[in-house]
């Protein structure tokens, strides 16, 4: 059976009950070093001179089904208009996963940041839409953090077209959730159109972080491909991904106050994919959008969703500057990184 109850921080990867029995039959088992080719932001393709993109880069970290908030950090980087249209031109938008859990306004969040991403397309702009942990909780079936309002707005989604039998083993609550998250639903087929990271210039964005495991070549590129084929109902569960507590969707390694190893760890990772700057968010940071190691790790979850009750703030990259945006208008700037 699925718990149902929602809980502060996430629980470890594979301590719920999936609905989905290969979720748990699997778990343990890594993704493969070395199994695909080399993509951007894995090493050794990557080594190339540090240059920050020219554009201007806005990310958005966790939203977690509040719509209101998400709407305020998209009006605090100026990326929408009064009718929440696109109106941030060339401008590149990031959000860096768990639109989804503890909210009841995920379905109008997927729906908004989806038709934004159309509309940037159209004027030159672009939107990067990556997948959170709890994306992939959903589609295996791990809804511990669905609220009420949650599972009302998925209730009608007809029958799976494969995992019907799995849906109708949940309790009754679960089923329209169930068939439109678990693999090959509608919902999952939509987020299979999210990716697991994304490289602009010297900075690269991901949920949890890139551990040094994580750049081997073609290790990245292999972990987006196997994620979506899972969702798209068209391959295993990727435990690598989905389960594993070290996954780039799952670590905090670098997101809870990282010692002086872990920042000399991260340090190597970046310097190796010649990258200056890593982006991630997952874990609620107690005082807004903090930069750990020496300002090589920008930690953007800054518990925006009325479940947390943060402060709205997104990050933005600009001529190589990191500068913190806020809702209630008092940005800042964070310390500059010495170049080498």
């Amino acid at each position: 059976m699925l718990g149902l109850v929602a809980c502060g921080r996430d629980a470890s990867p594979g301590e719920g009950t999936p609905v989905l029995p290969r979720a748990r039959a699997q778990a343990g088992e890594g993704h493969g070093a070395g199994s695909s080719p080399a993509a951007p932001g894995d090493a050794p393709a990557a080594r190339r001179a540090l240059r920050a993109d020219p554009r201007r880069v806005v990310a958005i970290g966790d939203v977690h089904g509040d719509l209101a908030a998400g709407l305020r950090a998209l009006r605090a980087a100026a990326l929408i208009d009064e009718q929440q249209h696109w109106s941030g031109g060339s401008t590149v938008m990031v959000q860096v996963g768990d639109l989804l859990d503890r909210g009841d306004g995920e379905a109008e969040l997927m729906d908004l940041f989806e038709r934004l991403r159309d509309e940037a397309r159209v004027v030159g702009g672009e939107v990067h839409l990556l997948l959170g942990n709890h994306e992939l909780m959903n589609a295996a079936g791990d809804l511990r953090y669905v609220t009420r309002g949650g599972f009302a707005q998925y209730a009608d989604t007809p029958p799976h077209p494969t995992h019907e039998a799995d849906v109708l083993r949940a309790p009754q609550l679960a089923h329209g959730r169930l068939r439109a998250f678990l693999p090959g639903g509608p919902a999952a087929l939509r987020l299979a159109t999210y990716g697991l990271t994304y490289r602009s210039g010297d900075a690269i964005f991901v949920h949890g972080g890139v551990l040094p495991q994580h750049m081997h070549e073609g290790e990245l590129a292999g972990m987006e491909r196997e994620a979506q084929a899972w969702l798209r109902d068209q391959g295993r569960i990727p435990t690598g991904v989905a389960l594993h507590p070290e996954s780039p969707l799952w670590t905090r390694r670098y997101s809870i106050s990282p010692d002086e190893r872990a920042c000399a760890e991260v340090g190597r990772t970046l310097d190796d994919a010649g990258l200056l700057r890593m982006i991630v968010a997952h874990t609620v940071q107690d005082n807004g959008i903090t930069a750990y190691c020496g300002g090589r790790v920008i930690a953007i979850d800054c518990g925006m969703s009325s479940h947390y009750g943060g402060p709205v703030e997104v990050i933005e990259l600009r001529d190589g500057h990191a500068r913190v945006l806020s809702a209630s208008g008092a940005g800042r700037t964070l310390p500059e990184i010495e170049r080498r």
